[in-house]
């Protein structure tokens, strides 16, 4: 294996980790402002974002086997997809501020959408509930969620990293075709 000098990982990693961050909060942002009446669309944008959100730590470990030829230890492929998941909730997090700079509040559009679903299909005591929610729904940048969605995104992407570092492997080895 090339030494750690020469197969760099940090900036192909943050790279990675903030253009899929971008991408989810678009996919995310942009359903919910186009569709918002049809919880079926909701509910594809929430597993759309959902997957986006696992991918930086497979993306990444697959763009790095890719780039160098050589299989990573799992050790590497862990570190890979949990630099590339901090990114990932940093970017995310700070892309609500973005949205907001265009007066995009996405709980409210979000629970906007659970209230007309639960409107039609559901009993009025989990209307009520929701609609108390939205009352209090706050939008925007803090700091607890920035914090708590590194570590939540980053821990999952260090398990997918790992995934990564096992499933693509290098020349030399059997390769998986995407």
């Amino acid at each position: 294996m090339e030494p750690r000098e020469n197969n760099p990982f940090f900036e192909h990693a943050a790279i990675t980790g903030a253009g899929l961050a971008v991408l989810a909060s678009l996919f995310f942002y942009a359903s919910l402002l186009l569709v918002s009446e049809s919880i079926a669309i909701v509910l594809v944008a929430c597993l759309g974002c959902c997957g986006l959100t696992l991918a930086p730590g497979l993306v990444t470990t697959w763009s790095h086997v890719k780039k160098f030829g050589q299989t990573i230890e799992v050790g590497r492929g862990a570190l890979i997809g949990f630099v590339s998941g901090l990114v990932f909730g940093v970017v995310f997090n700070f892309m609500d501020v973005i949205w907001t700079l265009f007066s995009v509040n996405a709980n409210e559009l979000f629970l906007n959408a659970l209230i007309e679903f639960v409107e039609q299909y559901g009993d009025d005591s989990a209307l009520q509930d929701i609609q108390e929610q939205a009352a209090g729904a706050d939008s925007g940048f803090s700091v607890g969620g920035l914090i708590l969605s590194m570590i939540v995104i980053g821990t999952l992407n260090l398990i997918t990293g790992m995934v990564g570092s096992a499933v693509f492997k290098g020349k030399g080895a059997d390769t998986i075709e995407i």
